[in-house]
């Protein structure tokens, strides 16, 4: 229903323009001003209102007065455009405020000609886009304003702009190739999509524009003492570097004159107040998964992904040494550990039922990325198929600098996943009994020979395993270890199940490289909990050979035949290995307590 200030009082007019003109947020949100463009301003739009244009003393802290230029960096979905729209809106209704005596105009009481006509401005790529966008959104507003059609029935709305006669302002579309914001005053001046403007040294060039456009608001913000003469920018991001994350310096360097701000797409009430409330992080899965690159950069705001990603070849890497059509075993353990915990008479059906494919010979082993508070733990359990093959591969050292300029020759052995499991948290931590059921029937059904852990949590799950008779090893997941499993993709060394989480966590893996070393992680909100313990399975796998404490760097080539001399410490076949399952030799505990101690 439409508002009609007719029907209000002398006194709830006033009031309704006096709260309007004191707080922009209320101006925004009421229908009598809006004219029901929108049912209720989004978080974002709230928070750039206030901070351009509220005369209060302090905004969050900040003096409102000295801000004259604010710049967003946003993701997709977050009604970018029509924020922009909302603030020419807001400095129109100011200005007719201010206004609002006989004979009276914005600038003569600001020290202009009588007649000069200020312009509130919105610039874009080009005229068309100019026209559909911001401009498009501040046209409907006022057309549809009852406080405009009450109180400014000489509003000239026009197809290319709008004219106040009374107040001389006009609000202006211009494309960055026009030229025409040279030598004009603006009282607001806004810029849509910033990062889609040619990067270029030329006069419709991205700095040239903004350059322009900035100065053409500066006689307006000294002379109201910044009430007027306001810049805003907004945009999704570019590639690094872009004019918006050029801005980013100099707005830090500011002193509060000028604030930017980086808001994804989705909301969280802590990390993210003024994203969008109709998504979280989780609704993204598919995006995350199938473009990361591309969705770090749309709706993450985080350009540098797509140059840091640990691997930048999934389907030529990965993907092969993926197949479809292999069972994931553990999913059923732990549907049946989840509602019965540890079961063997139902673990004996499944056995039976399913027909789980076990090879006696092979070496076994079980990886576990013990969760911190409130994150998930993952489980992989996988095993050695023949007795492996040659390459040529680097060392790296713990920290990820090159050992050496020559790549050496290493056995390494074909594993296959048997399969992923993940326990999630839901309200509170997640259940340790559970996961020690999980862990206690994977070893009835398998024939485990190792367990490889991360960190030293879940330490009486630990020590269960090793009373089970499994050799026990911490291994702390570095850069030699995670380019140990690139290289066994890249030879096709290992097979597993589609396990879309898996999928997940490669795909967004970032390199993190600092002075003094490098290693991979996951981005913000990701998890690596899957990958983790799929590393820990080829680390566990390499430790038969008594593999130093180095790890393998990039393949240089395929299968080769072996050297003449083959090292003793990796002479010994997988079946002989295995022949001493869970006997628990003292030459076994030693070596595993070493390992620990380092």
């Amino acid at each position: 229903m439409v508002k009609s200030w007719g029907r209000l009082t002398d006194l709830q007019r006033r009031t309704k323009m006096y709260k309007g003109f004191l707080d922009p947020v209320y101006l925004i949100s009421d229908p009598y001003f809006h004219g029901g463009q929108y049912v209720e301003p989004t978080p974002l739009q709230k928070e750039v209102s206030r901070r351009l244009w509220s005369p209060c003393n302090t905004v969050r802290g900040i003096p409102n007065q000295n801000i004259r230029e604010m710049v967003v960096m946003g993701g997709m979905r977050l009604s970018k455009t029509t924020t922009a729209g909302i603030q020419a809106f807001v400095a129109m209704y100011k200005m007719h405020r201010i206004a609002d005596k006989p004979g009276w105009t914005p600038a003569k009481e600001f020290g202009q000609m009588k007649d000069q006509h200020i312009k509130i401005t919105n610039v874009a790529t080009n005229k068309p886009q100019s026209l559909d966008s911001v401009f498009a959104i501040s046209k409907a507003m006022f057309d549809s304003s009852p406080y405009f059609r009450e109180y400014a029935p000489e509003m000239n709305i026009r197809s290319e702009e709008i004219n106040f006669p009374r107040e001389n302002v006009d609000v202006i579309a211009l494309a960055s190739k026009s030229g025409g914001a040279a030598g004009k005053t603006a009282a607001f001046f806004s810029m849509d999509e910033v990062d889609q403007f040619d990067d270029t040294e030329g006069p419709s060039g991205v700095d040239n524009v903004y350059k322009i456009m900035k100065n053409s608001t500066k006689t307006l913000y000294q002379a109201t003492k910044g009430l007027f003469g306001k810049v805003f920018m907004i945009s999704s991001s570019g590639l690094a570097g872009s004019k918006m994350w050029r801005l980013k310096q100099p707005a830090e360097a500011s002193g509060g004159e000028t604030i930017w701000m980086k808001v994804v797409t989705w909301y969280d009430e802590v990390t993210n107040p003024f994203g969008n409330k109709l998504y979280k992080f989780e609704d993204f899965d598919t995006e995350r998964t199938t473009e990361p690159a591309e969705f770090w950069q749309l709706y993450g705001c985080d350009p540098s992904f797509a140059s840091n990603v640990w691997i930048k070849d999934y389907d030529q890497t990965i993907r092969p040494n993926i197949q479809p059509n292999l069972p994931n075993l553990l999913q059923p353990i732990g549907e049946i550990v989840e509602e019965h915990g540890y079961a063997t008479e139902r673990l004996d059906v499944l056995k039976h039922e399913s027909g789980m494919p076990i090879d006696s010979n092979a070496y076994y082993i079980i990886a576990g990325d013990p969760a911190t508070r409130l994150d998930a733990f993952g489980i992989a359990v996988g095993h050695t198929i023949g007795e492996g093959e040659w390459h040529k591969v680097y060392k790296y050292n713990t920290a990820g600098k090159l050992m050496g300029s020559e790549a050496e020759d290493r056995l390494l052995y074909h594993i296959q996943f048997d399969g992923f499991y993940r326990f999630v948290p839901k309200e509170s931590d997640i259940d340790a009994f559970k996961v020690r059921d999980f862990f206690l029937s994977c070893n009835y059904l398998f024939p485990l020979r190792r367990a490889m852990f991360d960190t030293l949590n879940y330490p009486i799950l630990q020590q269960t395993l090793d009373r089970e008779g499994l050799d026990v090893v911490q291994r702390q997941i570095r850069f030699p270890e995670a380019e140990l499993f690139k290289n066994y993709a890249q030879f096709r060394m290992f097979t597993m199940p589609e396990y879309p989480v898996f999928t997940r966590e490669v795909k967004e893996m970032q390199l993190k490289v600092t002075a003094t070393t490098k290693g991979i992680d996951h981005p913000p909100k990701g998890s690596k909990d899957i990958l983790d313990v799929a590393v820990l399975v080829i680390t566990g796998a390499n430790l038969i050979q008594e593999m130093p404490e180095v790890g393998i760097g990039p393949a240089l080539s395929a299968t080769f035949s072996p050297p003449t001399a083959i090292p003793a410490v990796v002479a010994k076949s997988m079946p002989m290995m295995s022949s001493a399952r869970r006997m628990g030799s003292m030459a076994s505990r030693s070596l595993s307590l070493s390992r620990r101690r380092r």
